[in-house]
C-alpha cells in the first residue's frame, strides 16, 4: 500500500509523456532548432530526448511523431514519400527540408513529392540519418527535418 502510494505521487509529480513531447526543445537548441545529438539503428536523440520512432522537426522546434501511414496507404512502404505525406510535412514559409532517409539510406521521395516541394520553393536534401543531423544541426534559416531511424 506505501508503495502504490508513492508510485502514484511520483507518477502525478512528473510531467506526463505527451506533455513532454508536445513541448518544443529547448536543452541545447541550435540557432532556435533542438539540437540533435545521435542516432542509431530504431533511435534518434533530440535534445536529450530518445525516440524510438520516426520524427518530423517543425519549423518552431516541435518534436512530432511522423505520420508515415500516408505514405504507406499509397506505397505500401514508408520509404517513399507521397504527396499526401508531403503536404503534411511542408509547413509555409520553410526553405529547406533535412530528410534523414535511414541509417542507410533507404527513403526517397515519390515524384510528386519532388515537383510539391519545387512548386513550394523548399529545397530538399535526402541523405542517411547520421549525415542529416550533422546538417541539421548546422543548418540556419527556415528548416524542417524529417527523419527515418528504424533502417
Amino acid at each position: 500500500m506505501v508503495c502504490q502510494m508513492a508510485l502514484a505521487l511520483a507518477l502525478s509529480a512528473a510531467p506526463s509523456a505527451t506533455a513532454q513531447q508536445s513541448q518544443p526543445g529547448v536543452v541545447g537548441e541550435v540557432g532556435g532548432r533542438p539540437k540533435i545529438q545521435s542516432t542509431e539503428f530504431g533511435s534518434i536523440t533530440i535534445d536529450g530526448r530518445a525516440y524510438q520512432r520516426d520524427v518530423i522537426i517543425r519549423l518552431n522546434g516541435k518534436v512530432e511523431k511522423r505520420k508515415k501511414a500516408l505514405s504507406k496507404e499509397v506505397y505500401s512502404t514508408s520509404h517513399i514519400i507521397s504527396l499526401e505525406e508531403a503536404k503534411q510535412v511542408y509547413e509555409e514559409g520553410a526553405e529547406r527540408l533535412i530528410v534523414g532517409s535511414g541509417q542507410s539510406g533507404m527513403v526517397k521521395l515519390s515524384d510528386e513529392a519532388v515537383q510539391y516541394f519545387k512548386l513550394k520553393g523548399c529545397k530538399v536534401e535526402l541523405m542517411p540519418t547520421p549525415v542529416a543531423i550533422r546538417a541539421w544541426n548546422e543548418a540556419k534559416g527556415a528548416v524542417i527535418g524529417l527523419f527515418h531511424i528504424p533502417c
